[in-house]
């Protein structure tokens, strides 16, 4: 792993810290060390990263499109943004960062310090166990890993009904015929190419709106 006994602004990003005795990132070399209100530690004593807060992660789930993780970073100055990376571990073996998967900016800090996330990625991280860590994008302060959090949802194939449109006459003898195509949840590519006709209407062309 990464020991930081002294010293700020010792920026760790886009790392893969896995298979530790020990945790990935430790600050001071004492263990974990957890977060603290407004994130004011170190007032007095040794200092490493000004022992910068780790992601609360509030949130993390997938389905058939992507991924989705959010949370917060409870910090000490307004207006502070943070480099927020995260990564997926095989399973929670002492707060590490096996596979980087990808990163985000958090909206700068409210008055009270506190800054908000939201990640999104097309990758289905289902059952994935997720870490992140937080870097001060101002002091350059890389925090801990955070503590683990598994991606939960439900990743299935959408249902579909197709209807025929709103003011389509049935039967019609001309073209075109129009069809509604209503999927049970939100998906992308759906093109003219997925959709295949047949029947005795003989050479029939299909094409997709909307």
């Amino acid at each position: 792993g990464v020991l930081v006994l002294a010293g700020i602004g010792n920026r760790i990003n886009s790392n893969s810290i896995f298979s530790n005795t020990q945790e990935g990132i430790d600050l001071l070399g004492d263990g974990i060390t957890l977060n603290d209100v407004d994130d004011v530690d170190p007032i007095t004593g040794p200092n490493a990263n000004n022992l910068q807060n780790y992601p609360d992660i509030s949130s993390s789930t997938a389905n058939s499109l992507g991924s989705a993780i959010s949370g917060t970073i409870d910090g000490g100055t307004p207006g502070t943004s943070y480099l927020v990376e995260f990564f997926s571990n095989t399973a929670c073996d002492g707060v590490n960062g096996q596979t980087l998967v990808g990163s985000t900016s958090s909206n700068a800090s409210n008055a009270n310090g506190d800054a908000s996330f939201t990640f999104q990625t097309s990758a289905v991280l289902l059952g994935a166990v997720i870490t992140a860590t937080a870097t001060d994008n101002t002091t350059n302060d890389t925090s801990e890993f955070s503590s683990c959090f598994v991606v939960t949802g439900e990743v299935s194939q959408p249902t579909v009904t197709i209807n025929q449109a709103v003011g389509q006459s049935d039967p019609t003898l001309s073209g075109p015929i129009n069809f509604t195509v209503v999927f049970s949840e939100p998906v992308n590519g759906f093109q003219t190419g997925d959709v295949t006709l047949s029947g005795t209407a003989g050479a029939t062309t299909a094409t997709v709106t909307g």
